[in-house]
């Protein structure tokens, strides 16, 4: 049914550009159009609207009708361009396209231009990083909310710039996603993580509650079938108990259904390891994910928690999330705790565990390390 889909669109394609023009299939669900000799600029966004005309009406595949939609880049060359160049360029413009609510097409100009410049130097400087292991890992102090007592913490990366300065992650993150960089990545902050988190339980005291680390997981990582050898191996060679690792993925990592990812995730939890799932109920937050995956516990996100006390339907989402994950047996996290308030509503909701200004920002393995053996008195 696939390929009758994509031999249906390729034809519609050429249907709807001129004969003496170019249509390729890049891969995947992905198509080229060279159009030449064109009088005008708009020439090419007309051609654009004829192509997404041509694609919204409905496609009969294997006795069903699919409707799908079409994203379109588009880079138009005065003819001194190289022609990877003018590829990388409605490439740019396709994701601007996809990251524009998809089913739209976007023209490749000087912002765009800009922005791909921007884009290429965080690249490299990822790439560095990467290369030198300068990744930077901090750690954000997880409370448990009947005795105060420290928990764990949270693996939050940073990279550090040429001038000595931090670059937060939602200046890279997409970057390591879309150039593939992102399961090197996850592997250093995941190294870093479990040997430091060992080295804190070696220093705490008899009886104290062992710490331990959540690491979040991209979807690519999870769809690497050896990704679970690699925990055991990190975990073994640290001497980290297994329980002490969360991992802690959004649902987009779900969405798929891949089975190699459900696989992954089985594998872990098999081990030893608590799985989460990360800013639970502002995604799709299927309810199937719960009984289909095997997770240990729930993160309710910081645009929640905000509202706490306030706000009626914040209060009221917190609050059936705690009911729900309670009577699947489930852990509850919540993020973003920064007023005394919220963190009394959240214990009187009896939340599990907490992570916020409140209490500290993520900080250093160094400045963390004072937090060890402390106790929370709100």
């Amino acid at each position: 049914a696939g390929d009758e889909l994509l031999a249906e669109v390729a034809s519609r394609i050429e249907a709807a550009v001129r004969p003496g023009d170019v249509v390729a299939r890049l891969g995947g669900d992905e198509f080229a159009v060279i159009i030449g000799d064109m009088l005008r600029l708009s020439d090419a966004q007309h051609a654009a609207d004829r192509i997404d005309e041509a694609l919204t009406r409905p496609i009969e595949v294997s006795g069903d009708t699919a409707v799908i939609t079409t994203s379109i880049g588009i880079a138009v060359s005065e003819g001194d361009d190289e022609p990877e160049e003018l590829l990388r360029d409605a490439d740019t413009a396709l994701h601007r396209a996809k990251e524009a609510g998809r089913d739209t097409s976007i023209m490749f100009d000087d912002n765009l231009r800009d922005r791909a410049v921007r884009r290429l130097d965080v690249e490299n400087m990822l790439r560095r990083a990467l290369d030198t292991e300068a990744l930077v890992v901090h750690y954000q102090p997880v409370l448990d909310v009947a005795s105060g007592e420290l928990s764990g913490s949270e693996a939050l990366v940073r990279l550090r710039s040429e001038d000595g300065s931090l670059v937060m992650p939602g200046a890279f993150i997409d970057v390591a996603e879309e150039s593939g960089l992102i399961a090197t990545l996850g592997h250093q902050v995941l190294v870093q993580s479990i040997r430091q988190t060992a080295a804190w339980n070696r220093e705490h005291a008899p009886g104290q509650q062992p710490l331990s680390i959540a690491v979040n997981v991209s979807a690519r990582q999870l769809t690497d079938p050896n990704y679970p050898n690699e925990i055991r191996r990190e975990i073994f060679d640290a001497g980290l108990a297994p329980n002490l690792l969360s991992i802690e993925l959004t649902e987009s990592a779900l969405i798929d259904g891949n089975p190699i990812t459900e696989r992954a995730l089985q594998e872990l939890h098999d081990f030893g390891c608590r799985i989460g799932l990360d800013d639970f109920g502002t995604g799709f937050s299927s309810l199937a994910y719960l009984k289909r995956f095997p997770i240990s516990f729930l993160k309710i996100d910081r645009s929640f928690v905000s509202g706490l006390g306030e706000d009626e339907d914040d209060s009221a989402i917190v609050r059936a999330t705690l009911g729900l994950a309670h009577g699947l047996n489930l852990t509850v996290v919540a993020e973003g705790v920064e007023t005394p308030h919220q963190l009394s509503c959240l214990a009187e909701l009896n939340c599990d565990r907490v992570q916020g200004y409140l209490f500290s920002k993520p900080v250093d393995a160094d400045t963390f390390r004072k937090y060890l053996g402390l106790r929370w008195k709100g």
